[in-house]
């Protein structure tokens, strides 16, 4: 059986003005290939600038794209119009980072759920009012909830209405774009736990983005790892923590805060800053922060290549895999 989603050598630029020396474009996807399989959570990690939001806008379809292809349950959506485009996105739904910007202020709760089932007419309407009920309790609201403005909830509460909101039309897949980083830590659990559920009990595949590692350890069954618009090593979870083979794999997961306070790595931070989109490294986008890095790196851009059957990793000189002491 093919993958729910497919994508091919996407690329997205957007032109960005530059003064005198004219319009400039900025490449914020720059070839990326991936898939995710029917009821699965991948999840999609790298630092703020590396092109994680625009590949979700793109399978979004909420963002064109320049070239490569997205392919949706064997459909190509690309190019979709009219009711078949209507139907992929009744298909595919976004959960966003602010759970109070996705949500009108002036809407009640029950209005804003039940959105999606007023535009794609399921269920009549008695049918419909019930199901925002179920839907809050699937979620974990109470049904009075329904009548309150996002104004009188939590951040943890608007973020559950917004997946309620995002299940409403019986989507197969989420596009989760940061859905936890504007909230507390311990609310931060509970809304993980929830998409876990959700996985569990629907059986929806989820898109799941984030900039924190820790975040998706325990949520996904694959990690793909995104470095200034190129994906840098994708792997099951297992193969991502506990023999990650690119350097900045190493890194991300060597930043993350132990609980032992004697706990020490060989791993070297990370320094500087990504570089700017606007004028990307030659050859391989990561070798002016990579302390592996040799004279090949600057001109030779690396490919995923194979490590095992489910593991790539796209690195000249990548040391030999050892296991990350977690």
């Amino acid at each position: 059986m093919s993958p729910l989603l497919q994508v091919e050598g996407l690329v997205k630029t957007f032109a960005v003005p530059a003064g005198l020396v004219g319009r400039r474009s900025v490449s914020a996807v720059a070839g990326v290939s991936l898939h995710l399989e029917r009821a699965e959570v991948l999840g999609l990690v790298g630092e703020s600038g590396s092109g994680k939001t625009t590949l979700g806008r793109c399978v979004l379809g909420m963002s064109p794209v320049d070239e490569g292809t997205i392919t949706f349950d064997g459909t190509e959506v690309t190019a979709l119009r009219g009711r078949r485009r209507a139907e992929f996105r009744r298909r595919v739904q976004p959960v966003f980072q602010d759970p109070y910007a996705s949500l009108d202020p002036r809407w009640r709760v029950g209005r804003s759920i039940r959105e999606a089932l007023d535009a794609y007419r399921i269920g009549t309407a008695a049918n419909r009012n019930q199901r925002v009920l179920e839907l809050l309790d699937r979620v974990g609201l109470a049904p009075s909830y329904a009548e309150r403005l996002p104004r009188q909830l939590s951040g943890g509460q608007r973020q559950r209405v917004g997946v309620a909101a995002a299940l409403a039309s019986g989507p197969d897949l989420i596009v989760a774009d940061e859905p936890v980083s504007a909230l507390d830590v311990s609310v931060q659990a509970q809304v993980l736990n929830l998409f876990a559920d959700l996985q569990r009990d629907l059986g929806v595949a989820v898109l799941f983005i984030a900039h924190d590692l820790a975040v998706v350890e325990h949520l996904s069954q694959r990690v793909a790892v995104m470095y200034l618009g190129r994906i840098a090593e994708v792997g099951t979870t297992r193969d991502i923590f506990l023999n990650p083979s690119h350097p900045y794999t190493r890194a991300l997961i060597a930043a993350i805060p132990h609980p032992d306070p004697e706990h020490r790595t060989d791993v070297v931070p990370l320094s500087g800053e990504i570089p700017s989109p606007l004028d990307p490294p030659t050859g391989c986008r990561f070798h002016p922060r990579c302390p592996l890095v040799t004279d090949t790196c600057h001109s030779v851009q690396p490919q995923l290549e194979p490590l095992t059957t489910s593991h790539r990793a796209a690195c000249l000189v990548t040391a030999p895999s050892v296991p990350a002491q977690l």
